[in-house]
């Protein structure tokens, strides 16, 4: 008896020393740890409280890594960057992670980030492992504010200039906020800046205009030009007549990433979008990385899906992600109402599976209308297993997904197999597509009817390369990675510029920031003009946009100095304006001295030659 006895203690023993930390440290490894909401909500200018959570208290601290993964808000400008790591103590089953956004004094919209856990140590991950935070915008819409250069411009340059945007400390904010800083080369010819609405805007209600200049006091004349009035619109010019007005050629170096003037990126799996799976059960993990979406160094933007390992750190809503890719869109950067949208790709050559595309959203889609209520027009689709067809479709309120209105155009071979020109003419009530030049297919008002036609307002451009998903289909397992869509190039052609000039013209005389004011009474007309330019005053009923001309220092004042500008905070006035420009640059002392000595001189002379004359 007593060794049985002794021998059940001596398994207790047993089990208490080595069986039981081993059900402890499985049970521990069992523990999740999560956000504890999907969305969180947050005032612009205060401190979020993100909550994570454990799903059972450990006696080891759980340590977990936290990462901004995607975001539509700028960091250091809508919020301080926060990538680290945070420790939930061991007995504790949560945390908070405070995160801090910034006040920018701006209306721009409710931003949206996309907050990810990744590494967690002692736990492992649950499938809430991604939130969103929407910091809401406080401010009112500002209707008086034209330009503010917050992330990026919508400047095309005409000569030698880097411009850049930069944070800058402008007297009109308390913050530190982003501006325009332009330098122009010395040896070049005049720098023209132009800036172009996406429709005609009218100022009518306005007295001037001012913004913030920043100078280095050059002594240069800076003119500042208003285009108004257009003699020729494109929806009222035919097509032989339009010409390039837009252009993204994707001539950088290897590596370089899109031009962040004219694009911005997409993330995740749609659920920053509110739609998991891109609305399609796709499955691939958008991202800005380089091995994603950058120039190929061949003159083309390379938009590529990558198969990603199995302990990725990018979740997806179906589990790990097993794809990465791009998409990439011009929205608030370059828009467009009416024209011919070209561009020359080629597409993959993968088996079945993948889905590029070049399409466009109605600008209403990026403020709050939904698709397909806000419009999409498809100028090239290509689905893998369907290796020798092109599709062109539009989609609209109630001819949507695979009811959209649209054509199958079919090659003789591969459409891979070499690079390919798709492109639309968009009129009002009339789309056509052209793949390489041939016409085949037209979408009118009645072609919908009696659903809505919504294409006679501004789209803005798409780029990306999905994989799987209703389209794309079932993913071939023998597909070979990396696969990539090649972009040679996208053109926008409108008609010609025919805006009538109006200008002001003011010295940089000294360096720093300050304000410009220009009233509209001050401009006058400018001595070259469009050959179409009407000659009917400034109106101010239809401005299509301004110009800056940037003289370059070399070739007026013998300098070899790059000359450095920077702008900020464009702004119709109401009130009377009056006609403030940097004080004239002084005069050297000198000079005035010379002017002085050379004036007594001469009345030196004539009090000396007074006798002579008189004795005549």
């Amino acid at each position: 008896m007593k060794l049985r006895t002794l021998h059940v203690v001596g398994l207790l023993l047993l089990w208490l020393f080595v069986g039981f930390p081993q059900l402890a440290s499985a049970r521990q490894s069992e523990v999740q740890v999560s956000f504890s909401k999907a969305s969180y909500f947050v005032k612009e200018g205060d401190v979020a409280e993100i909550g994570l959570r454990l799903t059972a208290a450990t006696t080891e601290p759980v340590t977990v890594q936290y990462v901004v993964l995607g975001s539509s808000a700028i960091p250091d400008i809508d919020f301080l960057p926060v990538d680290g790591q945070i420790v939930i103590d061991a007995g504790l089953r949560k945390a908070t992670l405070p995160f801090s956004t910034l006040h920018d004094d701006k209306h721009d919209g409710d931003k949206r980030i996309l907050l990810t856990l990744s590494n967690a140590e002692n736990a492992t991950l649950a499938n809430r492992r991604q939130a969103i935070l929407t910091i809401k915008d406080v401010d009112e819409p500002d209707a008086s504010l034209v330009d503010d250069f917050s992330g990026y411009h919508a400047f095309q340059f005409q000569g030698a200039v880097t411009e850049a945007i930069e944070i800058a400390s402008v007297p009109s904010n308390a913050t530190p906020q982003q501006a325009l800083m332009l330098t122009v080369d010395p040896q070049q010819a005049d720098v023209v800046a132009v800036r172009r609405f996406i429709t005609p805007q009218n100022w009518q209600a306005a007295t001037g205009l001012s913004f913030w200049f920043y100078g280095s006091g050059s002594g240069q004349p800076v003119t500042f030009q208003l285009l108004d009035s257009p003699a020729l619109k494109t929806a009222e010019t035919d097509p032989t007549e339009w010409q390039l007005s837009w252009a993204d050629e994707f001539d950088s170096p290897a590596g370089t990433p899109p031009n962040p003037n004219h694009w911005s990126y997409e993330y995740g799996d749609g659920t920053l979008n509110g739609v998991q799976g891109w609305g399609n059960q796709e499955f691939q993990y958008y991202t800005a990385e380089p091995e994603n979406v950058a120039m190929d160094g061949n003159g083309n933007l390379a938009i590529t899906v990558q198969k990603l390992s199995e302990d990725t750190d990018y979740p997806c809503y179906y589990g790990p992600c097993q794809y990465s890719s791009a998409r990439i869109i011009s929205a608030n950067k370059a828009e467009f109402e009416y024209g011919r949208i070209e561009a020359r790709i080629k597409v993959p050559d993968g088996q079945g599976g993948l889905w590029p595309a070049f399409w466009m959203l109605g600008t209403g889609f990026d403020e709050g209308v939904a698709w397909p209520h806000s419009g999409e027009i498809d100028i090239m689709e290509y689905i893998s297993r369907r290796p020798n067809e092109v599709f062109g479709t539009i989609h609209g309120p109630g001819y949507s997904g695979g009811g959209g209105y649209g054509r199958i155009q079919r090659l003789s071979e591969p459409v891979a197999a070499d690079y390919h020109t798709y492109a639309i003419e968009w009129q009002p009530n009339e789309i056509r597509w052209y793949l390489d030049g041939e016409h085949f297919h037209t979408a009118t008002p009645d072609d919908v009817a009696p659903h809505r036609w919504v294409y006679n307002q501004p789209f803005f451009l798409l780029l990306n390369v999905a994989i799987g998903g209703h389209f794309g289909g079932r993913i071939n397992p023998q597909i070979e990675f990396p696969q990539s869509m090649l972009v040679d190039y996208i053109r926008v052609y409108q008609a010609p510029d025919s805006a009538e000039r109006h200008e002001v013209t003011f010295v940089d005389s000294q360096a720093g920031w300050q304000q410009i004011q220009l009233p509209f009474s001050a401009f006058t007309r400018s001595s070259q003009q469009p050959p179409q330019a009407l000659s009917d005053g400034l109106t101010l009923s239809e401005v299509t946009g301004y110009r800056l001309v940037l003289p370059h220092s070399a070739a007026r004042f013998g300098s070899a100095a790059p000359l450095t500008i920077g702008l900020d905070e464009v702004r119709l006035q109401t009130d009377a304006v009056t006609l403030q420009l940097p004080p004239a640059r002084q005069q050297p002392v000198l000079l005035p001295w010379l002017l002085s000595l050379l004036v007594l001189f001469l009345l030196g002379l004539a009090v000396v030659n007074r006798p002579k004359l008189q004795a005549r």
